[in-house]
């Protein structure tokens, strides 16, 4: 067995399957799975600032994703209305190019939006003319004054998830709200070993999504419990 170390608790892991070229393990501790070739950072930011536009942004222009964003926009306003959140300052981290924060603003968000793509940018603030920033999450400054936090297919893309997790806690408010869509990893990983017992792994290309790690319910959970999210 192949085994290698979690990069977010330092525990060992075990390799799980292969997706492509990738190897990715699962942490026996905490239920991370990981690609074990993993880019460095630099190599990472640079595909995704110059080349994931032209690559995948059809999805994003078509706009197959409207219903999705308004179910995820009437979930959010519904757990602000709980945690008696009064303010609407939203911040839209990989935000491509704007259209989840141009429909929050339909409902009356203030919007911002972070995105390392510029032409996705530029899209952004051309078309949409929204107030939008090329670069990072560690690029917003400021601490306690946003409301809500968005990771729409974001977080698994990412160097260090745990990183903008704890960045985005010091810039929520109290009772402000994070929310996050990943794939479920435990799901998608399940049907990758079975399409390779099968010899069809070539077939289920098409119904997994793996980037740069694979979340569970059991590490999200983790992972926002450790940065003082409830």
């Amino acid at each position: 067995m192949k085994m290698s170390i979690c990069p977010y608790c330092g525990n060992s892991g075990t390799f799980d399957f292969n997706s492509g070229s990738r190897a990715f393990h699962r942490c026996d501790a905490c239920a991370l799975m990981y690609n074990a070739h993993y880019p460095d950072a630099p190599s990472l930011l640079s595909f995704y600032s110059k080349l994931y536009f032209s690559r995948y942004a059809g999805d994003q222009l078509e706009g197959s994703r409207n219903k999705l964003f308004d179910h995820i926009l009437r979930n959010m306003e519904f757990q602000c209305y709980k945690n008696c959140l009064t303010g609407k300052n939203l911040l839209d981290v990989g935000t491509g190019c704007g259209y989840f924060p141009a429909a929050a603003r339909i409902r009356g968000w203030n919007v911002m939006g972070v995105d390392p793509s510029y032409r996705s940018i530029e899209i952004a603030r051309q078309s949409l003319g929204l107030n939008v920033i090329q670069g990072t999450l560690s690029e917003i400054p400021g601490t306690s004054f946003l409301d809500a936090i968005s990771f729409i297919n974001v977080l698994d893309h990412t160097v260090c998830p745990w990183e903008e997790i704890a960045r985005a806690h010091r810039l929520l408010k109290p009772g402000g709200l994070v929310v996050i869509r990943v794939p479920n990893g435990r799901a998608h990983s399940a049907v990758q070993r079975a399409a390779h017992q099968l010899g069809i792994s070539h077939l289920s290309q098409k119904f997994v999504v793996f980037h740069q790690y694979s979340f569970t319910p059991k590490f999200l959970h983790r992972l926002l419990s450790d940065h003082g999210f409830t």
